[in-house]
């Protein structure tokens, strides 16, 4: 399972607190097949557009629900500055509402003056949004919304294509298809939500509607855009829910020389998934209350206490845990109310571990020192349980200096090896959450601690170093394990090829991938995958490097890019693969499917 991480999510342009068990929120943007014409722009042109837009979003997880919504109306000038650039500015809207979490914004008409710059990628989708210093939430939340609806990208000839989209509410695949002077996209079927966690639901459950369509040109550019997305949500109670809906048409009213120099001044990059918290000191407070519900810090001490190993799991319990995180993250009383039924002779092994859970996922400063007290007494006690609930801190989000002391001195003088090594493998996923969490010091303070100790160990404790160094997945620690690569033990390589999963790709790791060990070869094709470097797995496959052990998970991969990749390469994998000997009959029989698709 991802990391908990709690993120300010622009959902449908409104800002909605959201709970996202993920691990890919940095992973790879737009793969779009069909690449558009790299025309070169003589000087620069404005587009003069109408834009009306609606976006509303319902968070509901209590009795009173968080609502927002966004509409503009009004002019819109997209500035073509350059083949991959765009700059756009909002002239004066004819109507313009921004509700945020159920409170009107305060100056939603500070518009005029402020430029967004849209970067295009290599295939024409929306690769970076950059919007002007000083510029209002209302703007950058426009800008947000406008810019990937108003310049959808448009394949060079008319073809079917598919795309990964990172949309207001999460990242959906959607499939485009251009006929003529036409281009539409199909309804986006999302793979994760940012309130899907939240919810206590998966991502594939949500009910998800909409399309776009865009008129071309004779040049091929857009002159009108039509989208309309809806998401819907059920949680695990009646009262908990997600909807989220966006309507734009634009239409182009026309075409003029541009300013070449409108691209220039100061701009603040907008992160692709995320935006600033609303202002206001209570703003975080409301959207915990809200996640909390009617959960009091009684209900939910007598609930842990209570909990056995078959009470634990399912819906219901699910949203209990959304619920409890969130009261542990705002109330310091139910914190302490907790750490006293954790504390009471006989309170069962399963309410423990679920007690350390909930802490954890809090990760307020007054959790966390309230787990490290409970801790520190299990590893005093040399507690049958202790290295398994030492790793219950795995889950935090931003440690603080007295969890990281404490893991340090578990690690360095734990009453076992096994307890000590539980506490390295936890330090480096602490390692790992500082420096998502912007403290790349301290990261790489600890990382260093983990890569001296792996140089010192004895060879029965490497693979365990190596592992740790892969929770924290440092870039600094990337030479020490290159170093590894080809090391006489098999364990120490697989542990080698799981490491460099949160590590930059790099060609280092190639001989991992045709590893003669097949348990190396698998934990590397994980690896690339989950960096999207599919293509040298390709080549080794294609090359007949890879054992026939491994191509079920061969399939599984490139059955999921072949839509993306380049289909000859992928065809000319498994037809290596086919005359491969060994090969299941019924895995033959669907590597044989996936290659008749390829060749299409």
């Amino acid at each position: 399972m991802g990391r908990k991480t709690t993120i300010w999510v622009t959902g449908a342009g409104l800002l909605v607190g959201a709970v996202a068990v993920w691990t890919a929120l940095d992973g790879p943007g737009p793969q779009i097949q069909q690449r558009p014409p790299a025309a070169e722009v003589a000087q620069a042109v404005r587009q003069s557009w109408r834009v009306a837009l609606t976006a509303e979003t319902t968070v509901a997880m209590g009795e009173a629900p968080l609502e927002g919504r966004v509409v503009f109306t009004g002019p819109v000038s997209v500035e073509v500055t350059g083949p991959r650039e765009r700059v756009l500015r909002f002239g004066t809207p004819e109507r313009l509402e921004v509700r945020v979490l159920g409170r009107d914004e305060a100056e939603p008409l500070a518009l005029a003056g402020h430029r967004a710059r849209v970067r295009l990628d290599a295939h024409g989708a929306v690769d970076e949004i950059a919007v002007s210093a000083g510029a209002s939430a209302s703007f950058r939340h426009l800008a947000r919304l406008v810019a990937p609806e108003l310049l959808p990208p448009i394949p060079a000839s008319e073809v079917r294509w598919s795309a990964e989209e990172r949309t207001p509410q999460g990242i959906a695949d959607a499939t485009f298809t251009r006929d003529g002077r036409e281009v539409r996209r199909g309804p986006r079927a999302y793979r994760q939500l940012l309130a899907a966690a939240s919810l206590g639901v998966p991502a594939s459950q949500a009910r998800v509607a909409g399309g776009l369509t865009a008129q071309l040109d004779e040049a091929g550019a857009p002159v009108s855009v039509r989208t309309d997305e809806r998401v819907q949500i059920s949680g695990v109670r009646s009262a908990q829910r997600f909807e989220a809906s966006l309507t734009l048409t634009a239409q182009r009213t026309g075409v003029a020389p541009g300013d070449p120099t409108v691209a220039s001044g100061t701009f603040d990059v907008l992160p692709p998934m995320a935006a600033a918290a609303p202002a206001g000191p209570d703003a975080r407070d409301r959207v915990l209350a809200a996640r909390a519900g009617d959960l009091t810090a009684v209900a939910l001490a007598a609930r842990v206490a209570g909990a056995t190993r078959e009470s634990i799991g399912g819906p219901e319990h699910a949203g209990f845990l959304v619920q409890a995180s969130a009261l542990l993250e705002r109330s310091p009383e139910a914190v302490r109310a907790l750490e006293a039924a954790w504390s009471q002779p006989g309170t069962s092994d399963a309410a423990r571990d679920l007690g350390l859970d909930l802490l954890a996922s809090a990760g307020s400063p007054a959790a966390q020192a309230a787990a490290v007290r409970l801790l520190r007494a299990e590893v005093a006690a040399d507690a049958p349980l202790a290295g398994a609930r030492v790793q219950r801190l795995l889950a935090l989000d931003a440690p603080a200096a007295e969890t990281v002391a404490f893991l340090r001195q578990v690690w360095r003088e734990g009453p076992r090896p096994k307890v000590r090594m539980v506490a390295a493998y936890t330090l480096g996923a602490v390692a790992h959450a500082l420096g998502r969490s912007g403290e790349p010091a301290r990261a790489d303070a600890l990382a260093a601690e983990l890569e001296a100790a792996l140089d010192d160990a004895p060879d029965e404790d490497r693979a365990h170093y190596v592992a740790a160094l892969g929770n924290a997945g440092r870039p600094r620690s990337a030479e020490v394990l290159a170093e590894l690569v080809d090391a006489p033990s098999a364990e120490l390589r697989r542990a080698v090829a799981i490491a460099i999963r949160r590590l930059p790709p790099s060609a280092a790791w190639g001989p991992l991938l045709v590893d003669p060990d097949p348990a190396v070869q698998k934990a590397a094709i994980r690896s690339f995958a989950s960096h999207g470097a599919v293509a040298p797995v390709i080549r080794a496959a294609a090359e007949g490097r890879i054992a026939a052990a491994n191509f079920g998970v061969l399939h599984t991969l490139f059955q999921r890019h072949v839509e993306t990749r380049a289909r000859g390469e992928i065809a000319a994998a498994l037809e290596t693969m086919l005359a491969t000997p060994g090969v299941r009959p019924e895995l033959r029989a669907r590597l044989t499917s996936l290659a008749q698709v390829a060749k299409l």
